[in-house]
């Protein structure tokens, strides 16, 4: 999660859209180093149910960063 937030936030033409965690707390702590590092305070999509990523128009790819079978799986 937090890794793969700071890998898209120095590929030049990705951009972090939408972000999904069963834990508010860390979806917040995301976006907030997503927009640190770089450097733009964009507006992402924010859910704790993956679905809403889903579904949203901002969104192109959808990348599983749960690390977990199950996770995965879910999604």
């Amino acid at each position: 999660g937090q890794g793969m937030v700071a890998q898209l936030s120095t590929v030049p033409g990705m951009v972090l859209t939408g972000i999904c965690d069963h834990n508010q707390d860390r979806i917040d702590k995301a976006v907030e180093n997503y927009n640190k590092l770089s450097g733009k305070d964009r507006t992402i999509v924010q859910d704790t149910d993956f679905r809403t990523i889903c579904r949203s128009h901002e969104v192109d790819v959808v990348v599983d960063a749960t690390g977990t079978t199950e996770g995965g799986a879910e999604i």
